[in-house]
């Protein structure tokens, strides 16, 4: 590669020669004469006339170009040139610097802002000049989508140009400042585009100035994931469950020995996932987690915010696309892609709309194949969801997303862990599991705000945190009355009477106290969730007809005597996940459950307590059933 740090003796005087040949041809200068500033490279009038813009392309072009091939470039012809620039605003002023190192007879500029930038477009052109003996080349943040066919498949020679490095930034900041910034972040510019990165760095100020301007657009932009020393490394973690931790710990102790030299990247297997889960089980904090385990930078957008990026309009959604995964990309960490069941699903779009949806989800899909599964790629990807049913089936497939990670709720023992890290020095050597096992069931959320609650509550009372401010938060004071206690306690053992007869699964908990829903339980299914429908037909059907008696238990049985672990199943005022509607104060059944109840009400993804929605998925293992 060219190396800018060549350049002392006569940096402008040079790099102004260049812009001024390459701003006559592409008319950014109205005149613009050789040698108009004279000899002196002290001069620090060339970016008055010589923009900033097409000093940035330039500067990209010489750190990303070989000396071979820019002496091949300026003394062949007949050459066949394909350049791949980190995003489509970079497309205009990479071609426009071309014009000033050859002669060339066509520049096929594409940034797929056109329905008519097709690969089978303008082949007819490129083919007459080439056979005449004419240079030819091509410029597009994806060469394969957008320029002529015959020019990718002909190309003699081909240049991927990434985000501008820093040792670029620099080249050009002291172009237009005179001066050379003294401490530039880590990859400054990655992710930055064209245009931004053109506004921050302007003539008539200091070097400092645009570093400033530069930092505040990566963190106006939300690229940067904020610090991470609030997460601990996933040795400390708790309460993500077995199947996350043996993934993440395996990952992170395969980069570790990449990064020591130890394996190549490409023997990292499935290195990209997708987390799924319940709302509140922590998926994005464990993504941060791994990128501190990791020590790789972490990239965060969050799917559903490129949908309102720009007018709407399709191009410029694939824009918005396409700036994120360059970012990520050129940062060469993690990128975590949050609520990724926003990507539209191909197998369920409406007709009406379908024309301008498939085109998204094509295009991140072959985003995810370059990103994922590239030779030249070292990006990992995390996609989280609460609902990996409604994901298209192409995003999982091998050599994409291909794992999928539960993350489960937290167990007594965690919850009791968690507290303690939330809780820091407060309620220091107290005994917390006895309020672990009153939150069992919660989420990891959940129990981080109990945490936050009592710590309100004690400094609204102007004192230290007492134990009655964290219990007050787990088990607020009980208002209901005696009957409506009792009527609850039918119900939900029930629940757990006929989990246990008909052999559906272990029940984990089962508690009459108020959580929202005024009873729940949790079971583990022992088997596979479509094999499951008609027991749990028939016990809903159990349950309506008259809980207990069906299994000759008392109707004023304890529910603490089938109770074993954590879950939940609900009654209350509002729809449970068995449809058994509300309980009637004072009686100790509730109304009949229907069948349509029954097959849209249970979870399926191991979804929370209040949800009605889910649906089987074959590809993962049964998650609990929350009632």
């Amino acid at each position: 590669m060219t190396n800018l740090k060549k350049l002392p003796k006569t940096p402008k005087a040079t790099l102004r020669s260049h812009a001024e040949r390459v701003a006559r041809e592409a008319g950014i200068l109205d005149a613009a004469d050789d040698g108009a500033y004279g000899d002196d490279p002290s001069a620090l009038d060339v970016p008055g006339t010589v923009s900033v813009g097409t000093i940035l392309a330039i500067a990209l072009i010489q750190d990303g170009l070989p000396k071979r091939d820019a002496a091949r470039i300026a003394g062949r012809d007949g050459l066949a040139l394909v350049v791949s620039v980190p995003g489509p605003d970079w497309v205009v002023p990479v071609a426009n610097a071309l014009w000033g190192m050859a002669p060339w007879a066509e520049i096929s500029k594409r940034a797929g802002s056109s329905r008519t930038e097709t690969p089978d477009k303008g082949n007819d052109v490129i083919g007459r000049a080439l056979a005449s003996g004419h240079r030819v080349a091509g410029v597009s943040q994806s060469p394969e989508k957008y320029l002529p066919a015959a020019l990718v498949a002909a190309a003699d020679m081909r240049i991927d140009l990434p985000s501008p490095s820093n040792r670029v930034v620099s080249a050009v900041i002291r172009l237009a400042t005179g001066k050379r910034p003294s401490r530039l972040p880590p990859a400054i510019a990655a992710g930055l585009g064209f245009d931004t990165i053109v506004a921050c760095i302007r003539t008539g100020t200091r070097a400092g100035e645009c570093v400033r301007r530069l930092k505040a657009a990566q963190r106006s932009l939300g690229r940067t994931a904020p610090g991470l020393a609030d997460v601990p490394t996933l040795d400390e973690a708790v309460g993500y469950g077995e199947d996350a931790m043996s993934w993440g710990m395996g990952l992170v102790a395969a980069v570790k020995e990449f990064k020591a030299g130890k394996r190549s990247w490409e023997s990292i297997e499935a290195k990209n996932a997708v987390f799924f889960g319940d709302a509140g089980t922590g998926k994005t904090t464990l993504a941060r987690i791994i990128a501190k385990s990791t020590e790789l930078p972490l990239t965060v957008t969050s799917v559903s915010s490129w949908f309102g990026a720009g007018n709407g309009y399709l191009n410029d959604i694939i824009r918005r696309i396409d700036e994120v995964f360059a970012a990520a990309s050129a940062t060469n960490g993690i990128l975590l892609l949050d609520e990724i069941d926003a990507v539209p699903n191909r197998e369920t779009i409406d007709n009406r709309h379908r024309d301008f949806w498939v085109p998204i989800t094509s295009h991140i899909l072959t985003l995810l194949d370059g990103a994922a599964s590239s030779p030249a790629s070292r990006l990992i990807v995390i996609g989280t969801t609460n609902f990996v049913h409604r994901l298209d089936p192409a995003l999982t497939r091998p050599g994409r997303l291909d794992r999928l990670v539960r993350i489960e709720r937290p167990g007594i023992e965690d919850i009791a862990a968690i507290l303690r890290q939330h809780l820091g020095d407060d309620l220091a050597g107290e005994d917390l599991m006895p309020l672990a096992a009153i939150g069992a069931g919660a989420s990891g959320a959940e129990v981080a705000g109990w945490a936050r609650q009592a710590r309100m509550a004690a400094r609204a009372g102007k004192r230290d945190m007492r134990l009655p401010d964290l219990l007050g938060q787990l088990a607020p004071p009980e208002t209901r009355s005696p009957a409506t206690l009792l009527a609850i306690s039918r119900h939900e053992v029930s629940h757990a009477l006929a989990t246990e007869v008909l052999q559906i699964g272990e029940v984990v908990v089962c508690t009459i106290w108020s959580r929202g829903y005024v009873g729940w339980l949790c079971c583990q299914p022992s088997g596979d969730l479509p094999s499951l429908r008609r027991p749990l037909a028939t016990m809903s059907s159990s349950i309506a007809m008259g809980p207990a008696r069906r299994f000759g238990v008392p109707m004023g049985a304890s529910p603490s005597s089938a109770s074993r672990r954590t879950s939940c199943w609900s009654s209350g005022s509002r729809p449970t996940a068995m449809g058994a509607g509300p309980i009637r104060s004072g009686r100790g059944r509730a109304p009949a459950a229907t069948g349509s109840a029954v097959r849209s009400g249970w979870r399926t993804d191991g979804g929370c307590p209040s949800s009605r929605t889910g649906a089987a998925c074959s590809r993962i293992a049964p998650a609990p059933l929350f009632w």
